[in-house]
């Protein structure tokens, strides 16, 4: 059939066949109309199949569209009379034979067949991807083995269809009820995805693929992430309030059956202990903590001496039971350190050790490395002796108890005035000292979250913390003059140091010094310590619950012992590095958490006002502090309002984003009457 006006063609559009009206014939182009009164021009060496049709273009638009969709639809029917299989069955075995439409149409129908079996073979044939080959206007039957491996393949994605269909409906039953919702083959998979998007968002691989999944399960309101999560504790595979880095970091909560079976080996060995080391049980020893703390690393003695006093400073001998290379020291040093969340504590060694054993728990005997320092009647350094040593806590006190005997506790009287006296020489050397409440977040087993401010300059906290800071210096130096590798920590000299005498508020003061303070480093290498105001600093005071500590452990011990190093500086910054790359995990992971439950807490006070103050000036907003909370925020201008640096106006809650750790405020005004209550 030649191509002429009112003649039906046929054509491939993308992987279907379009049938069109032929207005008027080019020389390289057809102008057609399509069955939806689309009008476009047409490449001669596009069409694909002439029918026999022919339509008079006399004819209104109306009538051609009408007549056009009937003829198309009559094809339609007669579409679904042909079976491919039949046909490929029939020239299998001849699959280098090639075949055009009009010999196909033959084939099957027989030699009297119809234009319009020819269009429905064209569109069986160029639909189909299982058993005939397109090349050149021809068709060529594949081979036996490609069309099974065709056919295995297009099982497998209708299984796969079918499975995403039964995933989708699984996912909407979940969301609506986990309880009624069906079981799910595979729903291991899905729940894995939906923790990878949970955890990492769109820093996951497969993020794009669980995003098109929740949408075809029609969850799409609001955060992706948060969707992910909310599935997840419906199905009782997250807690409601899931610390995502713990997972994030692979973060163990719990010790290993491997390494439970180990402690029974470990005992105290006091008896044995004693021949090798100073018995110092009879000092009047004492510790302050947290009333709550079970960790004890370090307690003190006081004892008059001739010619001026002696103070103890015990630490823990955590060494001596954690032996290096042992499955529990690989632990430890994986952990690198005992992670202390609002709701839970994540120890760096069991329970067994940081709250039994190694613990310097009230009468009990326990091994120790104490530093005995010798001061004269003046209170000036004489002498120190370092020794492995067997101790016993005569008092647990907690800093709130120790605080109402400092003056009348002859022991803390003393030790007041000494530590008075080792502060004011930091002090002189330049120290910068920061007296600023901490804000404690605790959670309980009912999810109740307490918060308050707590000093941290209180008499026995300062006792504790200059004596600390005291024997850190005094065993870097010990170290450094015997050229022991060690890690020591330094601080350089801050930018600027801020005039406390200043008329500013103390928490403007704070704010600006805090942020010209050079951060604390650490290396093999020592170098002055400018925010403590030492010359050789280490960290060695906490080695229950930081490895680092436990590791200068090792080296002091070795020395005192044998004159030997346990370590060499190779070997100490290998640990070093590993150390500060965990140490730095745990604290994101811990003011992360302590940011969430802050937000948490908040959000039940959306509409209450808080006190705070402007620290700085902007000029779109104003940075301030809330002074119940401890916490910085942004507090945009608003129109007519002026504020003043250090002025102290009150602001409400006005939104919060528990996961993203947002809060925005803005200013109170006089309808504002609900208030949050901060224990102080």
């Amino acid at each position: 059939m030649s191509l002429r006006e009112g003649s039906v063609i046929e054509f491939k559009d993308k992987k279907k066949i379009a049938s069109v009206l032929c207005l008027k014939v080019d020389l390289k182009n057809v102008r057609v109309i399509n069955e939806s009164n689309k009008e476009f021009n047409l490449p001669i060496n596009k069409i694909s199949h002439i029918t026999d049709h022919i339509l008079s273009t006399a004819k209104s638009r109306v009538e051609l569209i009408s007549e056009l969709n009937n003829l198309i639809n009559k094809i339609e029917e007669k579409v679904q009379e042909v079976n491919l299989t039949d046909l490929w069955e029939l020239l299998k075995d001849d699959n280098e034979q090639k075949y055009d439409l009009k010999q196909l149409t033959e084939i099957y129908f027989g030699s009297e067949a119809s234009s319009d079996a020819r269009s429905s073979m064209l569109r069986n044939l160029i639909e189909d991807n299982i058993y005939f080959d397109s090349k050149e206007g021809y068709f060529i039957p594949k081979s036996e083995k490609v069309v099974e491996q065709i056919l295995l393949q297009k099982k497998i994605e209708e299984q796969k269809a079918k499975q995403r269909e039964y995933t989708i409906k699984w996912l909407k039953e979940v969301w609506e009820n986990p309880n009624n919702a069906s079981k799910l083959e595979g729903a291991d998979k899905i729940i894995e995805l939906l923790k990878e998007i949970a955890v990492m968002g769109s820093r996951s691989e497969k993020y794009s693929e669980g995003v098109n999944l929740l949408s075809d399960a029609e969850l799409t309101e609001g955060n992706i992430e948060e969707i992910a999560i909310a599935l997840l504790v419906k199905l009782g595979i997250f807690d409601e309030d899931q610390n995502l880095l713990l997972l994030e970091y692979n973060i163990p909560l719990h010790f290993s059956g491997i390494i439970l079976e180990e402690l029974p080996k470990i005992k105290s060995e006091i008896d044995n202990e004693l021949i090798k080391r100073k018995d110092l049980r009879d000092l009047n020893t004492i510790t302050i903590d947290d009333e709550d703390t079970k960790d004890i690393d370090d307690a003190i003695s006081l004892k008059f001496i001739d010619n001026g006093f002696q103070i103890g400073i015990h630490i823990a001998d955590a060494a001596h039971f954690v032996q290096p290379d042992t499955i529990l020291d690989k632990e430890a040093q994986s952990r690198s350190t005992t992670m202390y969340l609002p709701e839970r504590k994540i120890e760096m060694l069991p329970p067994k050790l940081s709250e039994n054993i190694c613990s310097l728990v009230e009468s009990q005997d326990r091994l120790a490395v104490s530093i005995l320092i010798s001061f004269d009647h003046n209170n000036e350094l004489s002498n120190f002796e370092i020794c492995e040593s067997v101790i016993n806590v005569k008092r647990r006190l907690s800093y709130k108890e120790a605080d109402t005997i400092t003056e009348t506790e002859p022991l803390l009287i003393k030790l007041t005035k000494i530590t008075e006296h080792l502060k004011e020489g930091r002090l002189q050397r330049g120290a910068i000292v920061f007296n600023v409440p901490e804000l404690k977040i605790k959670v309980n087993e009912e999810k109740n979250i307490m918060i308050g401010k707590y000093k941290q300059n209180s008499p026995s906290q300062q006792v504790i913390s200059e004596l600390m800071v005291f024997a850190n210096s005094l065993i870097a130096e010990y170290l450094y003059k015997r050229k022991i590798p060690c890690m020591y920590r330094y601080q350089e000299e801050p930018s600027e140091i801020i005039d406390f005498n200043s008329s500013l508020d103390p928490a403007i003061l704070m704010y600006r010094q805090r942020r010209l303070m050079k951060r604390s480093e650490i290396s093999t290498t020592p170098s002055e310590h400018h925010g403590l105001g030492v010359k050789f600093y280490t960290q060695m005071t906490s080695p229950i619950r930081r490895y680092s500590d436990l590791v200068v452990h090792r080296q002091l011990k070795s020395y005192i012992n044998t004159g030997k190093l346990f370590y060499t500086e190779d070997e100490i910054k290998e640990i070093l590095n590993m150390s500060e790359h965990s140490l730095s995990t745990a604290n994101l992971i811990q003011r992360n958490a302590n940011r969430y439950w802050l937000c948490k807490f908040l959000l039940m006070h959306i509409g209450s006002k808080t006190p705070a103050i402007v620290l700085e000036v902007f000029d779109d907003k104003y940075l301030v502090q809330l002074t119940g909370l401890l916490t910085e925020l942004p507090l945009f201008k608003e129109l007519g309002v002026k504020l003043e640096l250090g002025q102290k106006i009150e602001v409400i809650i006005h939104d919060v984003k528990i996961r993203k750790g947002f809060i925005s405020i803005r200013i109170a005004k006089e309808q504002d009457t609900k208030v949050i209550i901060i224990n102080e």
